[in-house]
């Protein structure tokens, strides 16, 4: 193990190959982080403490993530973003992360939460008239803010980002019958385009 001096944590290599950095909050509470090199767990380390220092907690078992996306739209996005940015990831938030998600403690939000939770939001889409795009979106929110959340320390990895995002929506296309591809050739028989449409037509 690799000793800092006093609140700069300490940095171990794990058994299991990754390296991890141990800091203590005000109040004596030991904290880690974790990375896949030296390099990048001092980065994290450096993040932690600076969040740490602007008053901003790491997660314990007692955070949920719901509380979790109410802090980071108030103090994080509403500062830093368009109104209208703001609202739309409020919306998302509200309707869809927190009513699937929202309960689970933020310490203990896996991927596999965040898979299901696609999932559901996927099969809700006829009902509710919730489109792929949607889902995708709000799978987007939630990376953003498990992002910062690893960056500051928080989380020790972004669940949302080891997730694939849902397929984009497919449009089908469906051909003119011959039918109505005569009936439109003749409707638009004087427009100054006739000629390309008739050429549109005859490749397919």
């Amino acid at each position: 193990m690799t000793r800092r001096g006093r609140m700069e944590g300490t940095i171990r290599r794990r058994p299991d190959g990754r390296w991890e950095a141990r800091y203590r909050v005000p109040g004596g509470r030991q904290h880690s982080v974790y990375a896949k090199s030296r390099r990048e767990v001092q980065e994290r380390l450096r993040a932690a403490l600076v969040a740490t220092e602007s008053g901003i907690r790491p997660a314990d078992g007692r955070l949920t993530t719901g509380a979790f996306l109410d802090d980071w739209l108030q103090n994080s996005v509403r500062p830093r973003l368009r109104a209208t940015t703001a609202d739309s990831y409020r919306f998302v938030v509200d309707q869809y992360l927190k009513p699937e998600i929202g309960r689970v403690p933020l310490t203990k939000l896996a991927p596999e939460h965040v898979q299901r939770m696609l999932v559901r939001l996927a099969s809700r889409g006829q009902d509710d008239n919730l489109s792929p795009t949607t889902v995708r979106y709000a799978h987007t929110v939630l990376r953003a803010a498990l992002g910062q959340a690893t960056k500051a320390g928080v989380v020790a990895r972004n669940v949302a980002a080891l997730v694939d995002s849902p397929p984009k929506a497919s449009v089908e296309i469906r051909p003119l019958s011959a039918a109505e591809a005569t009936a439109f050739l003749e409707a638009e028989a004087g427009d100054r385009w006739n000629p390309l449409w008739v050429a549109a037509i005859g490749l397919g």
